[in-house]
């Protein structure tokens, strides 16, 4: 499990209503490319990356990072 970090001011979404309030907002057309800055957990990328042609994430957290998972059909 990994836990947020204060020195960073890392919040991770976990609500699913929220993350599809946030996709509904951003409105993401299919020739979008989105840069995600600290994906966290990936919970946003997942939701993002199923509306767009391209996803870019920058991350600074190691751990974090190591954590992602994606799906690998998609440009990431």
């Amino acid at each position: 499990m990994v836990f947020a970090k204060k020195k960073w001011g890392q919040n991770f979404l976990v609500d699913n209503n929220l993350l599809e309030k946030i996709i509904k907002t951003i409105d993401i057309k299919n020739d979008d490319e989105i840069l995600e800055i600290g994906p966290g957990h990936g919970a946003l990328s997942e939701k993002i990356i199923q509306k767009t042609k391209a996803l870019k994430m920058v991350e600074i957290d190691p751990v974090s990072y190591t954590h992602l998972t994606l799906p690998t059909n998609r440009e990431v």
